[in-house]
């Protein structure tokens, strides 16, 4: 361990990127001494490095009315919303948001529904459900795409890439005024269906496809609506 430490020192990562790989070998090791693979959790030995914590700030339901109304200065603007919608409304990684295909989407009358996520990570799958007001997005892209297949299309009507679905999410934030990320959209949904379901974390983490519910509080902004939540719940 002490090696690994040293090999990281003289990778000439960011000193926050070396904390985030110590993390994530971490959580493997966590893992595999909780399935029963290793005998003893190994992560004790890691080392510790002293990374100032990364703060996220808190997207608001404004900030994404913000990004859906800038995909209207976009080329693709039925399917920008779609996408972003997705994301911010059921929680998928960009990678999963464009595996999504129609075929995995549901819909019920008043435009709630639901998606099935088959690529997830460590192939792990799962359903997530999505409100209304991203749902009539996804909905209406569906329905003009007329024809199975992936939701998120190229220019040539096949799948997009992962880094053109990033490019353009990308400049869908910077005609909205915003310094958001993809992930951001996931946790947006993460904060937003925790304060609507308190106290349900290992549900969300199920939503969230994570294997540690460690990894799903780190998702949670601690917002003033989110800290009223908790108030409410323990009452």
């Amino acid at each position: 361990m002490a090696d690994f430490a040293v090999y990281l020192a003289k990778s000439h990562l960011k000193i926050q990127t070396q904390a985030d790989v110590i993390e994530r070998v971490g959580q493997m090791f966590r893992w595999a001494h909780r399935t029963g693979i290793a005998k003893q959790d190994y992560s004790i030995w890691l080392p510790i490095i002293n990374a100032p914590i990364t703060v996220f700030n808190p997207v608001s339901d404004a900030d994404v009315l913000a990004l859906l109304a800038a995909c209207n200065k976009m080329r693709y603007a039925m399917r920008d919303q779609a996408m972003i919608s997705i994301m911010a409304g059921a929680g998928l990684r960009l990678n999963e948001a464009i595996s999504t295909n129609t075929t995995d989407l549901s819909f019920d009358a008043d435009n709630t529904g639901s998606v099935v996520v088959r690529s997830g990570k460590n192939s792990k799958s799962r359903v997530v459900g999505f409100p209304a007001h991203f749902g009539e997005h996804v909905r209406r892209w569906v329905d003009a795409l007329d024809t199975p297949g992936p939701v998120v299309t190229s220019q040539k009507g096949d799948r997009i890439s992962a880094d053109g679905a990033y490019t353009e999410f990308k400049a869908i934030a910077r005609h909205a005024n915003l310094d958001v990320s993809c992930h951001d959209m996931r946790r947006y949904f993460a904060t937003k269906w925790i304060i609507a379901n308190p106290g349900r974390l290992l549900e969300l983490q199920k939503q969230m496809g994570h294997s540690d519910p460690a990894t799903t509080s780190a998702y949670i902004w601690l917002t003033p609506e989110y800290m009223k939540s908790i108030s409410r719940s323990a009452r």
